[in-house]
């Protein structure tokens, strides 16, 4: 049990360098495992995340919102033989007709939530990214990071990742901020830099307790 430590390595308005470097420092992983993905967006902005069609809607809202978001989703599911529950179950931004966003506009806001296993770097994150505007989200992806010898480290499956928080300054945080973090999730100072460094990065602050 436990969690890992998460590192600072770069804070951008920019999300396309926040992604550049995320990826340097995916490359250096021996494996990578699988990524986790979340937005929250207000409802009526759910068009825009259509393209990914294996993305789950999950509830933001108090259970009378909720009543009124499924509400407003029943007609929009394609097929009309489908049933929405109070938890919206496993329903998916594909399973819906979103042409008209409009109904959904006074609804309380939802989280968008991805997750892609065993899938090269990029297959879902570049869409979800291209998607997300100025919600309020993530990208962590599971990794193992390789041994380094010089350092007298082992290689390191627990309490291993790569995470860009956008729009957030912070892990869970869905305060909006003008600015993505890239973070490195690990239980040593000294693979953060090393990783950090190898990716053309540095670590710039002190730790924080991560996943």
């Amino acid at each position: 049990m436990g969690n890992s430590y998460m590192y600072p390595v770069l804070r951008t308005p920019d999300l396309g360098e926040a992604y550049a470097l995320a990826l340097r420092l995916l490359s250096l992983a021996r494996r990578v495992d699988e990524a986790d993905l979340w937005a929250v967006t207000a409802a009526c902005a759910l068009p825009r995340y259509a393209a990914l069609a294996e993305a789950q809607l999950r509830e933001q809202a108090t259970p009378s919102q909720l009543d009124a978001l499924v509400g407003a989703l029943a007609p929009l599911v394609k097929d009309p033989a489908r049933q929405l529950s109070g938890d919206l179950g496993s329903l998916s931004v594909g399973q819906l007709d979103l042409r008209d966003a409009e109904p959904l506009r006074h609804l309380a806001d939802v989280r968008i939530h991805l997750f892609a296993e065993h899938v090269a770097p990029g297959t879902v994150e570049e869409g979800f990214l291209a998607a997300i505007g100025s919600d309020v989200g993530a990208v962590n992806w599971d990794v193992r990071w390789p041994p380094v010898d010089e350092l007298d480290l082992d290689d390191c499956v627990k309490y291993a990742g790569v995470e860009i928080t956008v729009n957030s300054a912070g892990l869970f945080d869905e305060t909006y901020a003008g600015d993505h973090t890239v973070w490195v999730h690990t239980r040593e100072d000294e693979r953060a830099q090393w990783l950090a460094e190898r990716a053309g990065a540095t670590v710039l602050g002190p730790r924080m307790l991560g996943r």
